[in-house]
């Protein structure tokens, strides 16, 4: 499934446990994307910070500490307000307040645990259609 563009297409992934984080850049590196990739929100703020790095997506693990998932999200989309949003979350929106609040902001969506690959790229295209069409 190759996203018209994709080459063009930077994806910072935020996920703590290296193996998922490693097979994640893999997916998408073999869908033509560029990938950033950080074990937390720390290491992924700089990141965004670069003036040079436009991030069109963020792939983040929900599980993460919840002030940092809210701070870099708030963080990221506040400089771009465009920017896409993926979760990777244990639980349905109905089951988890937190997920709720998060997704009722535009561009953003989730993909439950345990993670499908094609699930996340029919996310992250339909997160994307709009910004690289």
């Amino acid at each position: 499934m190759c996203i018209d563009k994709a080459s063009t297409t930077t994806v910072l992934v935020i996920e703590e446990h290296d193996g998922i984080r490693a097979a994640l850049r893999g997916l998408l590196e073999d869908e033509a994307f560029r990938v950033l990739d950080a074990a937390d929100a720390e290491t992924a703020g700089p990141m965004l910070d670069h003036e040079h790095e436009h991030v069109d997506l963020m792939v983040i693990n929900f599980a993460l500490p919840e002030d940092a998932v809210a701070e870099i999200v708030r963080r990221a989309t506040t400089s771009d307000p465009e920017l896409a949003v993926l979760y990777l979350v244990d639980a349905a929106p109905a089951d988890d307040a937190r997920l709720r609040v998060a997704l009722e902001r535009a561009r953003t969506a989730f993909v439950r645990w345990p993670l499908s690959f094609d699930d996340l790229l029919v996310e992250a295209q339909v997160l994307l259609s709009g910004r690289i069409g």
